[in-house]
């Protein structure tokens, strides 16, 4: 797509130029990409059925709108990621939504705090059935915090003053 042809759909369109930005890859950019791309479709869709879109353009097609933002295979990693996301998960898009989170509410929504959230995490999340595997370091934390909670390794403590104190 050159790009004259991309700047006449973004203004014949009303894209917004925010989600055209390939370098761009935060999650929530991802996301709003995807509604952007999604709306941006139907819109065209529209107008192509109305019998008019302009002759000057080449003939309306999804994939036409998709290269105006992203790879034809990005959006097909996109629409099978967010449209499950959209379909079994609501808390994740009201998460995806939110300008800003805690870690608490990071913890709750993907099961495990990063500082970072990417199309692979949401990926890892959607495999996993809703949550994310736990990193080493907070995987040895809590293992160390298990470790000092266990009913079992309690008990034997309990048990060995139990015998010191006899």
């Amino acid at each position: 797509m050159t790009p004259e042809l991309r700047d006449r759909l973004i203004d014949e369109l009303g894209i917004d130029i925010l989600f055209t930005d390939r370098s761009k890859t935060g999650i929530r950019v991802c996301w709003g990409r995807y509604l952007e791309i999604s709306r941006v479709i139907n819109h065209a869709r529209s107008i192509h059925e109305a019998g008019n879109w302009p002759v000057d353009l080449p003939s309306f097609s999804e994939v036409l709108i998709i290269e105006v933002f992203i790879s034809k295979s990005a959006w097909y990693n996109y629409k099978s990621q967010f449209s499950l996301i959209k379909k079994y998960y609501p808390d994740m898009i009201q998460w995806l939504n939110q300008d800003m989170t805690t870690e608490d509410e990071d913890q709750d929504t993907w099961g495990e705090y990063r500082s970072k959230y990417t199309l692979e995490d949401l990926k890892e999340f959607l495999d996993l059935g809703g949550r994310l595997k736990k990193t080493r370091t907070q995987s040895r934390a809590r293992s160390s915090d298990e470790d000092n909670h266990s009913p079992t390794k309690g008990k034997g403590r309990a048990h060995k003053k139990k015998k010191y104190n006899n």
